[in-house]
């Protein structure tokens, strides 16, 4: 079977090197200067890929055979998380947002701004992409496209994913995969959607103190409350300025203080507003003691 000559380019240590025949690629693997594991790349190839892994390196020359790689002890699934160098830190940044999108579903129990999580998760995987495009090699004097020009550094793309990580974070995860690491692509879209999700989906507010649903609760208690009655405020009531006295945003309870006023007396009434079902946005009014 006739072969068709191809140049290979070896990626080590974050810089590339040849082209180099296919002979010149044999010869170095049996001097030691190269090894089965070195990244290489020739027309065609998808991505950076194993010299072990190019086929063609078993059939130039036949006094020369690369063994296939020993048999792994770790199961299936974890062989395949591990063929690929760098892929710990993809898989890192794909768990960052993740994690951020669960807090900020979290935000307003925890008492913490959901805008916290946001920041914390765009600066971290900007710092992560920019730490391993350096060890990749991206944005090297080599690192350059066919016309010449240099490539994205580590510092573009820190800065692409800071300045517009929707568009950034995805955009890096795919990039990767040519300097040898894994293609993260569409993960990357699908926890770019989980982590933008909360922003267009917002709990509801718990209704204000002063708010003519709450009053209208107020009033409607004190009516159908007897000692009210017995003191007088049964109908012809009215409840004037009502305030906030204090709101625990952790536990989403507010206290107001309005002053109650009949026929022929008024007093400082107390109430609070907090939640009965809240992803159906039902909140209770309950009459309390003076704070």
């Amino acid at each position: 079977m006739q072969l068709r000559e191809m140049d290979i380019l070896i990626h080590r240590n974050g810089q590339q090197y040849g082209p180099y025949s296919q002979q010149d690629i044999l010869k170095y693997l049996n001097d030691g200067s190269l090894t089965q594991n070195d990244l290489a790349w020739y027309e065609g190839a998808p991505q950076w890929v194993p010299l072990r892994n190019i086929p063609t390196l078993n059939l130039v020359n036949g006094a020369h055979s690369i063994p296939p790689p020993p048999q792994s002890v770790i199961s299936p699934f974890y062989s395949t998380l591990l063929s690929k160098p760098f892929d710990v830190n993809g898989y890192v940044m794909l768990a960052i947002p993740t994690v951020a999108a669960f807090f900020i579903w979290q935000a307003d129990s925890l008492g913490v701004s959901a805008f916290v999580f946001q920041v914390l998760a765009t600066v971290s995987t900007a710092i992560l992409a920019g730490m391993e495009a350096k060890r990749l090699g991206m944005g090297s004097n080599t690192d350059r496209t066919p016309k010449g020009k240099k490539r994205s550094g580590p510092g573009a793309w820190t800065g692409v994913i800071l300045l517009l990580w929707i568009i950034g974070f995805p955009a890096y995860l795919f990039t990767r995969s040519r300097y040898g690491a894994r293609n993260l692509l569409l993960p990357a879209v699908l926890v770019m959607i989980l982590f933008l999700t909360p922003g267009f989906i917002t709990a509801p507010q718990l209704p204000a103190i002063d708010a003519p649903e709450v009053v209208a609760s107020l009033e409607k208690l004190i009516r159908e409350n007897p000692t009210y009655k017995i003191r007088g405020f049964g109908e012809g009531i009215s409840i004037e300025t009502p305030g906030e006295v204090s709101y625990d945003k952790s536990h989403q309870k507010r206290v107001g203080r309005a002053i109650l006023k009949g026929k022929n007396s008024s007093e400082a009434v107390y109430y609070t507003v907090d939640w009965q079902n809240r992803s159906k946005g039902l909140f209770w009014v309950q009459i309390q003691d003076h704070p």
